[in-house]
């Protein structure tokens, strides 16, 4: 049974070049082409790897955000927010939003060591650690996933309070 990788020939595009991550480009040289078609062939499997390896982690982060959400709506139908599945769910979000900045930049990581940069002609936002520290950091962190974790957090510190306002007005009526 075939891998469907038989076919990839980044030779064949007008500007050669992959896109292992998603906002990275690397353009290849055309002199690696010609010399070393094999490291070149190499390259296109572990940045389509990279990207198939994201994809699915993206999709199942979008599919347990959306399961969350959907309990959210379904006590919001009964009109109180201020409920402990609530603040679980807010939580938990929160928490997958963090563990998406984290698996990103672990991957981003990944990505630099894994792909052979010789046959790089132009690196566009795929900076090795090695390279330059506090580039590659700040590439690899998705600071807007990032500022929704926080935002979040804060949201559930703010449900975490009115459930208890809520405890309480209920307790004195």
């Amino acid at each position: 049974m075939k891998s469907g990788y038989e076919n990839i020939d980044p030779a064949k595009s007008v500007t050669p070049m992959l896109h292992p991550i998603k906002g990275a480009t690397l353009i290849l040289s055309t002199e690696a082409i010609s010399e070393t078609p094999d490291l070149v062939k190499e390259a296109a499997i572990k940045s389509h790897n990279i990207r198939f390896v994201w994809s699915i982690s993206y999709s199942v982060l979008v599919l347990l955000i959306l399961v969350q959400l959907l309990s959210i709506v379904k006590s919001l139908k009964s009109k109180r927010i201020y409920l402990s599945g609530n603040l679980r769910s807010v939580k938990i979000i929160a928490w997958l939003f963090l563990f998406w900045v984290v698996f990103y930049f672990v991957l981003y990581q990944i990505a630099t060591q894994i792909i052979p940069l010789e046959v790089v002609r132009e690196n566009i936002n795929l900076i090795p650690l090695n390279i330059n520290i506090w580039s590659s950091i700040t590439e690899s962190l998705d600071m807007s996933s990032l500022f929704v974790f926080f935002l979040l957090y804060i949201i559930s510190i703010a449900i975490r309070e009115g459930i208890k306002l809520q405890e309480q007005a209920d307790l004195t009526i």
